[in-house]
C-alpha cells in the first residue's frame, strides 16, 4: 500500500488515504483519477489525479453532484381491527375522557411521561388498559397507571 498525501484545493486541509500498488497496472492512460467524498478530510468533495509513481498531478471539483436519495426502512405496520366488543368498551371511555384530556395523555405518551388515571368505576380499568394498547399499538412504551377510587384512597 502506499500512503498519498492531498491537500484539498480550497480550504487546504490534510489528509492520508493508502492505495495498493498494483492498482495502476490496469489504468491504461497513466493516470487515475480518485474521487474524495465530502466531509472524508473537509466539507469539500473532489477528484484527485495520481500519475504512475503516485504522485498528484491534478485537482478537480464538479460542476454538479448528483445526490443519492436516503432510503428509510419500511416498517410493515399490522392494521388491527376493532371488534364490536372493543368498540363498545371505547364507547365506554368516550364518557370519563374529554377530547382534551386525551391529548395531553396522548403527549405524554409520546414525552415517556408516567400517566396516572384515577377513575371511579372499577369495572372500566381494563377497558382504559385495552384501549390504550390499541391506541399505542406497540409502537411506543407507555407508563399508565390506573386507579379505581378505593386504590388511590388507600396509598
Amino acid at each position: 500500500m502506499t500512503k498519498i498525501k492531498v491537500v484539498c484545493p480550497k480550504c487546504s486541509k490534510k489528509g492520508f488515504f493508502e492505495l495498493p500498488e498494483n492498482i495502476l497496472k490496469n489504468v491504461s492512460r497513466g493516470v487515475m483519477s480518485v474521487n474524495i467524498p465530502q466531509n472524508l478530510f473537509c466539507e469539500h468533495s473532489y477528484l484527485v489525479y495520481i500519475d504512475k509513481n503516485f504522485q498528484i498531478r491534478d485537482y478537480f471539483f464538479t460542476d454538479f453532484k448528483i445526490e443519492l436519495p436516503k432510503l428509510s426502512p419500511v416498517i410493515d405496520l399490522k392494521e388491527e381491527k376493532l371488534s364490536s366488543t372493543n368498540l363498545e368498551k371505547f364507547s365506554s371511555i368516550k364518557l370519563f375522557i374529554t377530547a382534551a384530556s386525551l391529548s395531553y395523555v396522548i403527549k405524554g405518551i409520546i414525552s415517556k411521561k408516567k400517566i396516572v388515571f384515577i377513575i371511579d368505576t372499577p369495572h372500566l380499568k381494563n377497558n382504559f388498559h385495552d384501549f390504550f394498547s390499541f391506541l399505542t399499538q406497540n409502537s411506543y412504551e407507555t407508563d399508565i397507571l390506573i386507579l379505581t377510587m378505593e386504590e388511590h384512597k388507600g396509598n
